[in-house]
Protein backbone atom coordinates (compact mmCIF):
# COMPACT_ATOMS: atom_id res chain seq x y z
CA UNK A 1 0.00 0.00 0.00
CA UNK A 2 0.79 3.55 -0.31
CA UNK A 3 1.18 4.45 2.90
CA UNK A 4 4.05 7.72 2.66
CA UNK A 5 2.11 8.96 -0.62
CA UNK A 6 -1.22 9.41 -1.41
CA UNK A 7 -2.44 8.38 -5.43
CA UNK A 8 -3.65 11.84 -6.99
CA UNK A 9 -6.89 12.03 -7.88
CA UNK A 10 -9.13 14.05 -9.69
CA UNK A 11 -12.24 14.46 -11.39
CA UNK A 12 -12.32 14.75 -15.38
CA UNK A 13 -14.32 17.60 -16.96
CA UNK A 14 -14.99 15.73 -19.99
CA UNK A 15 -17.65 14.26 -21.45
CA UNK A 16 -17.96 11.66 -18.29
CA UNK A 17 -18.04 14.41 -16.03
CA UNK A 18 -18.26 12.15 -12.57
CA UNK A 19 -15.00 9.74 -14.00
CA UNK A 20 -12.01 9.52 -11.57
CA UNK A 21 -8.65 9.97 -13.30
CA UNK A 22 -5.21 9.34 -11.61
CA UNK A 23 -3.43 12.71 -12.08
CA UNK A 24 0.33 11.98 -12.90
CA UNK A 25 3.02 14.45 -12.41
CA UNK A 26 6.52 12.87 -12.56
CA UNK A 27 7.78 11.55 -16.36
CA UNK A 28 9.57 8.54 -15.23
CA UNK A 29 6.20 7.28 -13.53
CA UNK A 30 4.29 8.35 -16.51
CA UNK A 31 7.00 6.24 -18.79
CA UNK A 32 6.78 3.22 -16.39
CA UNK A 33 2.86 2.91 -16.67
CA UNK A 34 3.38 2.98 -20.68
CA UNK A 35 5.64 0.26 -20.84
CA UNK A 36 2.99 -1.73 -18.57
CA UNK A 37 0.75 -0.89 -21.16
CA UNK A 38 -1.54 2.04 -19.42
CA UNK A 39 -2.31 4.46 -22.07
CA UNK A 40 -2.98 8.22 -20.40
CA UNK A 41 -6.03 9.67 -21.76
CA UNK A 42 -4.94 13.01 -21.73
CA UNK A 43 -1.98 15.67 -20.93
CA UNK A 44 -2.57 18.85 -19.04
CA UNK A 45 -0.58 21.64 -17.63
CA UNK A 46 0.33 21.19 -13.91
CA UNK A 47 -1.31 23.97 -12.39
CA UNK A 48 0.85 24.65 -9.57
CA UNK A 49 3.92 24.90 -12.39
CA UNK A 50 2.23 25.18 -16.02
CA UNK A 51 5.64 24.74 -17.57
CA UNK A 52 5.17 21.36 -16.66
CA UNK A 53 2.78 18.50 -18.17
CA UNK A 54 0.53 16.45 -16.07
CA UNK A 55 -0.91 12.94 -17.38
CA UNK A 56 -4.38 11.33 -16.54
CA UNK A 57 -5.08 7.92 -16.80
CA UNK A 58 -8.33 5.93 -16.02
CA UNK A 59 -8.50 5.12 -12.19
CA UNK A 60 -8.12 1.36 -11.59
CA UNK A 61 -7.18 -1.12 -9.46
CA UNK A 62 -4.36 -2.26 -12.22
CA UNK A 63 -3.61 1.15 -12.40
CA UNK A 64 -3.53 1.10 -8.78
CA UNK A 65 -1.05 -1.87 -8.39
CA UNK A 66 1.35 -0.30 -11.14
CA UNK A 67 1.98 2.94 -9.28
CA UNK A 68 2.89 0.98 -6.13
CA UNK A 69 5.02 -1.37 -7.35
CA UNK A 70 6.95 2.23 -9.06
CA UNK A 71 7.29 3.51 -5.78
CA UNK A 72 8.56 0.55 -4.39
CA UNK A 73 11.11 -0.12 -6.56
CA UNK A 74 12.16 3.30 -6.29
CA UNK A 75 12.75 3.36 -2.74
Amino acid sequence: MLQHRQLDLCKSKDEKENEIMYLCRRMKLCGFLLKKGFNYEKIIADKYNPRYNCWLFKNTPELKNAVEEYYAQIK
